[in-house]
Formats: C-alpha cells, structure tokens, sequence
C-alpha cells in the first residue's frame, strides 16, 4: 500500500471533519444571536390559537 495515498486520505479526513466542526460552531453562533434579537418581539410571535381539548367519547 502507497505510503503517500494513506497520508492523502487523512489529510482530507482532517480537512473535512474540521470544516463540519467549524460550520456547527459557526451554526450554533447564529442561533444564539438570532436568539438574542428576537427575545424583544417574542410576544408577537407566540402562537395565538387557542388549543383544542380531544373530545371524549361517551361509554
């Protein structure tokens, strides 16, 4: 087996799981900002329909 295409290989495997650990990280970073402008107009996006209780069946 070619020394050179294992280190090929790991090279890419290193390149890719650190582009996915950035990019959930970068994920995570915008979710709490989003979070944080949004906390002022959460009474306008709360759901406003009322719930519905299941009706029982009579036995």
């Amino acid at each position: 087996m070619n020394a050179s295409l294992l280190l090929d290989g790991l090279k890419a495997m290193v390149l890719g799981m650190g582009m996915v650990y950035v990019f959930l990280i970068i994920m995570i970073w915008i979710m709490g900002l989003t979070s944080k402008i949004l906390k002022p107009f959460a009474h306008v996006l709360e759901d406003k329909t009322p719930e519905k209780k299941p009706k029982r069946k009579a036995v």
